[in-house]
């Protein structure tokens, strides 16, 4: 089974291509051949992109906000488990201080770093990391794997925290979900209301296809799209 994931704002587009090059980023720095490092370096500067939208991160705080207040409607309710709402509270609260503790544009200590940005320049030119091209970047790349593993986490730690997967993914639309699951379950009593639905933002397709070729599939995603 394929799912296919269709957002239907561009905040949510913003999330899903972030966790998207998140999960790229994981899977590529913990490999150990420099060539794969490689990708996971340039993976940073595509976040760095992706991220770096004007207006993303007050947007976030205020689907945060949102969220939280939506859930503290349910404090008073001696219906509701308080342990697991207030997980979640406080889950959501150290999301809103990391993103708010933010200065200056995302990425900017690495748009201020002159060998990376030199990096991040050859790298949009095909076959411009060469190692005639980039003769420094060529000499880490034969460090240990430790040192370049290292090396590339150390200025990702440091980048604007919705870059992170997990954070991502709680605000996005896929989790709201979950997290209304959630409150179904510290809910003890049938009668308690529930929280007001929301307008989609996002729609899972769910498509069982044997091996048939790419073209078909493509036929089959359009056709599923165009009805929902």
């Amino acid at each position: 089974m394929i799912v296919y994931e269709y957002p239907f704002n561009e905040r949510i587009r913003t999330l899903l291509r972030l966790e998207d090059l998140y999960d790229k980023f994981k899977f590529f720095v913990v490999q150990d051949n420099p060539l794969q490092h490689h990708v996971a370096l340039a993976t940073i500067y595509e976040m760095l992109e992706v991220a770096g939208r004007a207006d993303l991160k007050s947007d976030l705080l205020q689907e945060l906000e949102r969220q939280k207040q939506m859930l503290m409607g349910f404090k008073s309710n001696p219906n509701v488990e308080s342990n697991r709402l207030n997980e979640i509270l406080s889950d959501i609260e150290r999301t809103s201080a990391a993103l708010i503790a933010i200065q200056g544009k995302t990425g900017q200590h690495i748009r201020e770093n002159e060998w990376l940005m030199s990096i991040r320049g050859r790298t949009i030119i095909p076959g411009g990391a060469c190692e005639f091209d980039l003769p420094s970047y060529h000499a880490w790349q034969q460090q240990s794997t430790e040192q370049r593993r290292a090396d590339i986490r150390r200025p990702f730690r440091r980048q604007v925290p919705v870059v992170d997967g997990e954070q991502v993914e709680r605000i996005s639309a896929r989790h709201h979900r979950e997290t209304r699951a959630i409150l179904a379950e510290v809910l003890q009593q049938r009668d308690v209301p529930h929280p007001r639905q929301q307008a989609y933002a996002l729609r899972q397709l769910p498509i069982h296809l044997e091996p048939v070729g790419v073209q078909p599939i493509r036929n089959i995603v359009r056709m599923v799209l165009h009805v929902a």
